[in-house]
């Protein structure tokens, strides 16, 4: 099977946040397993890759002039960057003040409209979606299965509803509450919606957790499925860690005595005995924070350190 596979991050050519891990994970274990893997992603800028291949890709106007920059990359290996307008930045969503930049829609937009004229090029079996900013694919795509990988619902890409009269000819499943959805057209004309856990699975199908979306996910309940995300093993293996003061073991947990005790100096926390309780995450609601906070007196009670 021939897959290419479409996604904003990839570790570490452009990684924000956990979306570059994921994608990096998933494409190399699929194509472990026998997939032909071609992974996609925007061009930022300031990328080498040797034997590189320019070719130009046929989009709209108002999405070109576009290309497709192909090479192997020294660590992330295989891949290939697409150049549209806008896209290169020094970083993939805001600038230096944290403020995303004011053409997020029309950059990722143009992406999405060059993946869809690769994709028409190369011919995989499949085109694999990831998120919003790869979404608009689907509506230039009417004769390659589509799957669409969700890692983060609560973004979804919204713009204004003059952006349907670019897309593609299968534009009409991207008109949502009022706006130009990405995200909500490609889950309505993928052949399958992949989400990050089975529990996760019927948590969006639910009002409170559908980040309103939940009907247009309860209308494709026989195409949605949840698949656990895991963790590279080798990449999060302690006996072969670089970071950690000295590996260990399950046959010699003495270093991972140390490495605690390093993590608590790195972190300006007492001295004192018990465990260290962690959490790694960001501050945001959507990561249970907001469950965790009252918790905290609790711990003055406890040997353990958050």
């Amino acid at each position: 099977m021939r897959a290419l596979f479409a996604t904003a991050e990839l570790t570490p050519i452009a990684a924000v946040g956990g979306l570059a891990q994921a994608a990096a994970g998933l494409a190399r274990e699929l194509a472990a397993q026998g997939v032909e893997m071609e992974v996609v992603v925007p061009d930022y800028g300031g990328v080498e890759l040797a034997g590189e291949e320019l070719v130009a890709l046929d989009v709209p106007s108002w999405a070109g002039p576009a290309a497709a920059r192909s090479g192997v990359h020294a660590v992330a290996g295989p891949v290939t960057l697409i150049r549209a307008p806008g896209v290169e930045r020094p970083h993939p969503y805001h600038d230096e003040e944290g403020a995303g930049w004011p053409d997020n829609d029309a950059r990722f937009l143009a992406f999405s409209a060059a993946v869809a004229a690769h994709a028409r090029r190369r011919r995989p079996d499949v085109v694999h979606l990831n998120d919003w900013h790869a979404s608009a694919a689907a509506s230039w795509i009417d004769d390659i299965p589509v799957v669409l990988s969700i890692h983060n619902l609560a973004h979804q890409g919204q713009t204004g509803l003059e952006w349907l009269e670019r897309l593609g000819p299968r534009s009409a499943p991207y008109a949502w509450d009022g706006a130009c959805n990405p995200l909500a057209g490609a889950i309505a004309l993928a052949e399958a919606v992949v989400v990050v856990s089975p529990t996760y699975r019927d948590e969006v199908l639910r009002p409170e957790t559908g980040n309103g979306l939940d009907a247009l996910l309860r209308d494709r309940a026989n195409r949605l499925v949840g698949i656990r995300n895991g963790i590279d093993t080798e990449a999060w293996d302690p006996r072969r860690d670089p970071s950690l003061p000295q590996p260990f073991g399950p046959d010699d947990l003495e270093p991972k005595r140390r490495a605690r005790e390093a993590a608590r100096v790195a972190l300006g926390l007492p001295e004192r005995h018990g465990a260290l309780a962690v959490a790694v995450t960001r501050l945001v609601e959507q990561k249970g924070i907001d469950l965790l906070a009252p918790l905290f007196p609790l711990l003055d009670g406890l040997s353990v350190q958050l």
